[in-house]
């Protein structure tokens, strides 16, 4: 888990084209949003972060005017989409595009199946198979 990752920040249009040619050309990528659901109907995405084998995008999208390139990304069937309690995720893709997230790996979900724990952080599955903490304020 030491391994050096590039982290970018996508809050404008710049960025966000170059946040899609690097997950239109992944064959692989984990995604995480943080957003707010109290007292109000929707949740409001706040944060999405997509990784690719090579970098991490942190998307603002109160920054960028339009962010659905990347929910079409994902929802297109083109590469393995890894989330972890994807609920929320599986909908912010359907209210995007019409469409649930494609080739959809859930960590947590598929622990569950293989009779582990259900649910379970994201830290404990961590420790539990690779035998690493994460660091505090990274889960």
């Amino acid at each position: 888990m030491n391994k050096e990752v590039e982290y970018r920040l996508v809050d404008d249009q710049e960025e966000l084209e170059a946040a899609r040619a690097a997950i239109e050309a992944a064959d692989v990528i984990g995604m995480d949003t943080e957003f707010v659901a109290e007292d109000c109907y929707q949740p409001d995405l706040c944060l999405l972060q997509v990784a690719t084998r090579e970098e991490v995008f942190i998307v603002d999208p109160k920054a960028v005017a339009d962010i659905n390139c990347l929910w079409d990304l994902m929802v297109d069937g083109q590469r393995t989409v890894i989330v972890h309690a994807g609920r929320e995720e599986i909908l912010f893709a359907y209210r995007a595009t019409g469409k649930p997230l494609a080739n959809l790996f859930d960590v947590q979900v598929a622990t569950g199946l293989l009779g582990g724990e259900y649910p379970a952080s994201y830290g404990k599955l961590l420790q539990k198979f690779l035998g690493e903490m994460a660091p505090k304020g990274e889960t």
